[in-house]
């Protein structure tokens, strides 16, 4: 029977200054084993410091899936892998060591995905979804625009369905269900973040 046990389990690296501009990932971590179980993944910031966590895994011999997170000092996952690829970008204007670990093991998590953005007044915000998104919310910068402000659910045709302004939004946000894409709409110009709920 093949064995369980990881090539690697730890690994810790020292991610430069963000500039605000596009995320910079370095791989952090590659572990292989012979054969799959659940794996517990741990990341956290030794500088308690935000990142982006990208993780890819398999759970045979294929490319597998992958999952990006938000992570503002520490996360944890878990996946059913047989290799486990741990990337990470700074998300802090410091330097920022970023440490992950990996345990036989299952637990149950709730992780996210915030994607940081401008919504431009002359024309709509198209916000792709990612992996294991189940429902979104989005949180603006200017927060009296909510009443104004209209998230649509876009098919895979690019049709808009349930169209909503931001502040008849329940709290727990919404569910994605099988759109293709988020669209958004504003009379204004304004910062906000589309913060994804992931699966995960």
């Amino acid at each position: 029977m093949a064995s369980t046990s990881l090539s690697t389990r730890s690994d810790t690296r020292a991610l430069t200054p963000y500039d605000g501009d596009v995320l910079r990932p370095s791989r952090l971590l590659m572990a292989e084993a012979g054969a799959a179980c659940w794996r517990i993944v741990e990341a956290f910031s030794r500088d308690d410091a935000p990142f982006a966590l990208i993780l890819r895994w398999s759970s045979g011999c294929g490319a597998g899936a992958w999952a990006k997170m938000s992570v503002s000092r520490a996360a944890r996952t878990s996946v059913f892998a047989r290799s486990v690829q741990v990337e990470v970008a700074n998300l802090a204007a410091r330097d920022n060591r970023v440490a992950v670990t990996l345990a036989d093991g299952f637990a149950t998590t709730r992780n996210r995905w915030a994607q940081p953005a401008l919504l431009d007044a002359e024309r709509p915000l198209r916000v792709s979804i990612p992996p294991f998104a189940d429902r979104t919310r989005v949180e603006l910068a200017e927060p009296s625009l909510a009443s104004t402000t209209t998230l649509s659910l876009l098919d895979g045709l690019g049709v808009a369905h349930a169209t909503q302004t931001l502040a008849a939004h329940p709290a727990d946000g919404v569910a994605i269900a099988g759109a293709d894409a988020l669209e958004l709409r504003a009379v204004a110009a304004t910062r906000l973040r589309v913060v994804f709920e992931l699966t995960l």
